[in-house]
């Protein structure tokens, strides 16, 4: 049974509500001095003469369809545009109505369709938790950047994002400061995992929700991609330590006096004097034509310098050679789009086409680069306008085969078999791109790059036009040097974490850390790190409790199910030199060689 007294009370404590009385016809018998302010001071003694027609209806409407006691509500509007919040209540042959300005509640609910509106249109990816950290809502910008879809991830936690990237330090100053009641706030860099097991660096930003009594009521976390960014940065660093190698080689220029280099000298220079000497009598036009060419001259002769620096380093041996865990497909994707535009002006479109699991490879990431960019520019300078250039990359087995195919000219039969030689050049006639043999070295280098990766490089040409240039590059490649190694610590209760992770960082080792079978298995399918270190002697132990002095360390080549045995063992606490010759014994067997 309603206590009508109880909730009046309550009705009006939490807004202004006015009571008026009306009979059956309408007619106000009581309470309309409260009600004034709705009817612009006039005081009406029927109740519908300040509403139109069709709010009239509406009104005798509901009335009629009333019992004794029940309570109904409605929304009408004055003629004065005022909306009005109505509880109508029947009382024998009487009705009570509760009545409330409403003006101020629509305007909230437009502010709150602003906010979401903001929340499904911003690129910024948001999630709100509850106090558990429950999922309760993303935007489609999340589902976007993580590739989930909505089904997947409510009622989830976020550790499904984790990377296993960052130790448990990271998420315990993380939670301290977002528990702290004057911060509330966290921010900062953080390697998160989408969907598909591929890495997103994101600046992730997450803030306590406080009811109005301070009450928890959740989390909301919003975050920005930032991995083209962190690319940028590293495209940029490996640029730095290519102009630091050109420097240190300045030398050498000068004995550099090839027929290469002479020969544009002299029609610069041979050009320069004859405009100097016509310049009254020769035409702007004729003068402009000379200063084109020899502009042309002076870029080439440029590049040849720059092919000469680098094949004179490979001769003499000194190629540094640094290789790094990478994902080969993610850095063809980013030199496929940073190639686009210069294809794009000459209105040749680049499709590229992915197929296959992709592990991390041990690469020079520079060398790549390189190699990929010289093949990539060739194809779009022989390319006819209108045309498309196909990149594809694929795995097969411990194969991984790029192929990058354009729509030009092609190359003359007799030519294709020396293209690689180190004197090999393309030249223009006419309006399309012919590729003959000449003076360069380009392709030359690209190949010598592509066998430093035991890979191979070939070229052949389409049944029509065009030609491809495929690259093969075998397996994961040789481990130099710890730095190339990657490490995955199962460790459920930081038992063995704070023993491993300093040695190994300080040996640049890529580090990851999980504390379930289900997050391990994840981070060993995506990313094969080469160490795995567990507590006690095998797979069963990541489940068990308590402590456990002994580290098993297995190497990810077998299975874990099927061979049973790890390749060594340590005791708690590890000492630095116990570290250091693990990794030594590691890199020796992986490499195949003999310790």
């Amino acid at each position: 049974m309603i206590d009508y007294l109880e909730l009046g009370k309550t009705l009006f404590s939490l807004k202004k509500f006015s009571r008026i009385i009306i009979d059956r016809d309408l007619q106000i018998v009581g309470g309309v001095d409260d009600a004034s302010a709705f009817f612009s001071g006039v005081t009406p003694t029927n109740f519908c003469e300040f509403f139109s027609e069709e709010d009239q209806q509406k009104l005798q409407q509901t009335i009629e369809n009333l019992k004794n006691n029940d309570v109904v509500s409605l929304a009408l509007t004055t003629f004065a545009e005022t909306p009005l919040e109505i509880i109508l209540i029947q009382k024998g042959q009487r009705f009570e109505l509760i009545c409330c300005d409403a003006s101020e509640s629509l305007q909230l609910l437009e502010q709150l369709a602003v906010f979401y509106r903001y929340f499904q249109t911003t690129p910024m990816a948001i999630a709100m938790t509850d106090p558990d950290g429950n999922i309760l809502e993303v935007n489609p910008s999340f589902l976007k950047l993580y590739g989930y879809e909505l089904k997947d991830v409510i009622g989830g936690n976020p550790r499904i994002l984790k990377s296993g990237r960052h130790s448990p330090q990271l998420y315990e100053d993380m939670w301290r400061q977002i528990s702290d009641p004057e911060s509330g706030h966290w921010s900062g860099e953080v390697i998160n995992r989408a969907s598909d097991g591929t890495e997103v660096t994101v600046m992730l930003s997450i803030s306590v929700v406080r009811k109005s009594d301070g009450t928890l009521q959740g989390y909301i976390a919003s975050a920005f991609n930032i991995s083209q960014q962190k690319r940028l940065e590293q495209q940029l660093k490996n640029y730095n330590n290519e102009l630091k190698d050109l420097n240190a080689l300045k030398s050498e220029l000068t004995a550099i006096t090839s027929h290469d280099l002479k020969a544009p000298i002299n029609s610069i220079i041979s050009r320069i004097n004859l405009v100097r000497d016509s310049l009254d009598s020769m035409s702007a036009e004729k003068i402009t034509e000379h200063l084109d060419k020899m502009i042309d001259a002076g870029q080439k002769m440029g590049a040849f310098i720059n092919q000469i620096l680098d094949m004179e380093r490979i001769e003499a041996g000194r190629v540094q050679f640094e290789t790094e865990r990478l994902n080969l497909e993610a850095l063809l994707y980013s030199i496929v789009e940073l190639n686009r535009l210069t294809a794009t002006d000459k209105q040749v479109s680049i499709s590229y086409q992915q197929e296959g699991h992709f592990v991390p490879i041990r690469a020079d990431r520079m060398k790549l680069e390189q190699i990929f960019n010289n093949i990539l520019s060739n194809a779009i300078n022989y390319s006819p306008s209108g045309s498309t250039i196909t990149v594809s990359c694929q795995s097969v087995e411990d194969t991984i085969q790029i192929e990058i195919t354009d729509q030009g000219s092609g190359i003359p039969a007799e030519e294709i078999a020396g293209i690689f030689d180190r004197f090999s050049q393309v030249r223009k006639k006419g309006a399309l791109s012919t590729r003959v043999h000449g003076s360069g070295l380009g392709l030359n280098i690209v190949q010598k790059y592509v066998e430093m990766h035991n890979g191979t490089v070939s070229v052949r040409n389409g049944a029509e036009k065009g030609c491809t240039f495929t690259v093969e590059i075998r397996g994961r490649g040789t481990i130099s040097s710890s730095a190339d190694l990657a490490a995955l610590i199962v460790d459920s209760r930081d038992q063995i974490y704070p023993y491993l992770e300093a040695p190994l960082k300080d040996r640049d080792v890529c580090c990851y850390v999980c504390k379930t079978p289900q997050e391990m298995h994840r981070i060993l399918e995506n990313e094969h790190p080469e160490l795995l270190f567990l507590i006690g002697s095998n797979l069963s132990a990541v489940t068990e409790s308590g402590e456990t002095p002994l580290i098993s360390v297995f190497l990810n080549e077998v299975s874990l199910e099927d061979s049973g045995q790890c390749f060594q063992s340590l005791q708690v606490p590890v000492l630095d030199i116990e570290i250091h010759s693990l990794l030594a014994d590691v890199i020796s067997h992986i490499n195949g060689e003999v310790a």
